[in-house]
């Protein structure tokens, strides 16, 4: 890739087992397929962008945080997967980790 190019990045996070809910068996292996998927799709996804099984709340935070804002370019493709526990608030689905 010349610089200069778009890039397509991806942030995998399948997250199934939690310290306070009741595990989600199939989303480790939700995540696992989908970073197959994508990288076959030329995706790139470094080991630091794909996270799944057990995941502090603080290492998952940081990871979104960083993946929306470094080194990203205007014509940069992103596209973020999130499979795991999640509840409606009054304005938007948030994500829940309690770990």
């Amino acid at each position: 890739m010349t610089r200069g190019q778009s890039k397509k990045r991806a942030l995998v996070i399948g997250i199934s087992n939690y310290d306070n809910l009741e595990a989600l068996s199939f989303c480790n292996n939700d995540g696992d397929e989908m970073y197959e998927l994508l990288r076959s799709l030329d995706y790139e996804i470094t080991n630091d962008k794909k996270l799944t099984g057990t995941i502090k709340w603080a290492e998952m935070r940081e990871a979104i945080i960083k993946f929306f804002t470094q080194n990203v370019k205007s014509k940069d493709t992103l596209l973020f997967y999130f499979s795991g526990h999640g509840i409606p608030d009054e304005i938007r689905l948030l994500l829940q980790h309690i770990v």
